[in-house]
């Protein structure tokens, strides 16, 4: 997963993508990936659902989702976490995956 720059500021698009791997069989169709953007103090800044696109005849599947950077929630500078968890059903492990980016 990843955010499509290193760094934003007020109301620039922060365009996500990234794929999901199933350790079994193959990625069922209707799952999404929860995505979460936390601040440098662990507080929830914004958060989302992708659906997966699922490829033929694989494990895997691909996803993207689109965040605007900026709004009341959006106070400090700083660096910012974004998280991406999926499972592929209620009986599954779930991944994780995480990466960050700066605020100005």
């Amino acid at each position: 997963m990843a955010a499509d720059r290193s760094a934003y500021t007020d109301l620039d698009p922060i365009n996500v993508s990234g794929s999901v791997i199933a350790s079994a069989g193959t990625v069922p169709s209707g799952t999404s990936v929860f995505l979460q953007i936390k601040d440098s103090q662990n507080t929830l800044i914004d958060a989302g659902t992708a659906p997966v696109d699922p490829l033929p005849g694989t494990n895997r599947a691909s996803f993207s989702k689109r965040f605007v950077a900026g709004g009341p929630r959006w106070r400090e500078s700083g660096t910012y976490t974004l998280i991406a968890t999926w499972a592929p059903d209620l009986f599954s492990p779930v991944s994780k995956a995480s990466t960050t980016f700066t605020f100005t």
